[in-house]
């Protein structure tokens, strides 16, 4: 009987012959694996998109509300101006002018509140989906962040908001004091011209 002789390779696999089972299951094994890596790869990159488009729909979202909080204070100034200019060119002002200009300034003062409460809630979900919290994907629901946030209350009565619609409150009441003074100046020297044609 003739010895196997160990220090030749082994003969490599020919076309028309059949692979054996150890290398049918080692090139299954690695085909397999090959693409469960692709898979995840694939899987990673949607995800990414996914978040990539979500932060993207958040900080529109941002955006708007800063845009929205800049133009409430553009209109409040807007209407000050015209209340002023339009006391100057009546012949005779009447001092609720500037009252009636108080109730817009509160009413822009409270929308701009708003949306700066709002607009800090969007960063605290922006901040969340970031750093990877379990958020649903394109989900825009601000309410489980409201309480990370100040409430509108104290956004409105913050130095930054305070100050600027306390300062247009301060013009209005300072114009109606000086309408109302210079009107009842006005009827004091009527009075007194009467009394000495009289």
């Amino acid at each position: 009987m003739e010895r196997a002789d160990l220090s030749r390779p082994a003969p490599r696999s020919r076309p028309g012959r059949h692979p054996c089972p150890g290398e049918e299951a080692g090139l299954s094994l690695r085909h397999a694996c090959g693409q469960a890596m692709e898979a995840a790869k694939r899987r990673v990159f949607a995800m990414a998109d996914h978040k990539v488009e979500h932060l993207k729909m958040v900080q529109g979202v941002v955006a708007r509300m800063a845009g929205n909080s800049a133009q409430m204070k553009t209109w409040a100034v807007s209407l000050v101006t015209a209340v002023v200019v339009l006391s100057g060119l009546s012949d005779d002002p009447h001092w609720l002018i500037g009252v009636g200009g108080c109730v817009p300034v509160i009413a822009f003062w409270a929308m701009d509140a708003r949306y700066l409460h709002l607009e800090r809630c969007y960063v605290q979900l922006h901040d969340a989906i970031v750093a990877g919290a379990e958020v649903r994907p394109f989900d825009l629901d601000y309410r489980a962040y409201a309480a990370q946030v100040a409430s509108v209350w104290s956004v409105g009565r913050s130095w930054s908001v305070a100050t600027f619609y306390g300062a247009l409150l301060a013009a209005m009441v300072a114009l109606s004091a000086f309408l109302m003074v210079a009107r009842g100046r006005d009827e004091t020297e009527s009075l007194l011209r009467l009394s000495l044609q009289t």
